[in-house]
């Protein structure tokens, strides 16, 4: 026989350990790891960063495919401003979209790597835009601005490992 009475009911058990509920008045989530709390917004912008690496190398590692295509002559220029156009400028507007989405508070601290990213997202739409008009056109004044963009992708991506060095 137990020492405590039941009166013919089993005994209560918690189904989840005990901790801080996720949908509190605060709309603040728990991070048990680093014992900090987080807005939805950081957590919706933290998914974006997770999602982010793999879709970009995903992003660049087809458009790396087209260049090599153009370069051995399995692609003309016009198929390779179209692939650029509907296949690869679409997956830059979804990171894009994913990292923009997130509406971080002004004292975020996590603000100046969403706007170092979402700026380094749109230089890589920018540029390809420009190579897709370039390679269309034939224009060397396009290659030209398109190359100039490339720099400025270039130093974004050097500003955005600055900034995310320094957290």
């Amino acid at each position: 026989m137990s020492a405590l009475p039941t009166a013919g009911r089993f005994p209560v058990r918690r189904k989840r350990p005990n901790r801080p509920a996720v949908d509190n008045a605060s709309r603040r989530s728990w991070c048990p790891h680093q014992g900090v709390r987080l807005t939805l917004q950081e957590l919706k912008f933290q998914q974006a960063l997770i999602e982010f690496a793999p879709k970009e190398a995903n992003a660049l590692g087809a458009y790396s495919e087209i260049v090599k295509r153009l370069q051995a002559g399995t692609l003309d220029r016009a198929g390779a401003a179209h692939e650029i156009e509907f296949s690869i400028i679409p997956q830059w507007d979804k990171l894009y979209d994913s990292l923009s989405a997130a509406k971080l508070a002004v004292d975020s601290k996590r603000l100046d790597v969403q706007h170092g990213l979402t700026l380094y997202c749109d230089f890589r739409r920018k540029h390809l835009r420009l190579v897709s008009a370039a390679l269309r056109t034939g224009d060397p004044r396009i290659e030209k601005d398109a190359a100039q963009t490339l720099e400025q992708v270039q130093a974004q991506i050097e500003t955005v490992k600055r900034v995310a060095k320094a957290r």
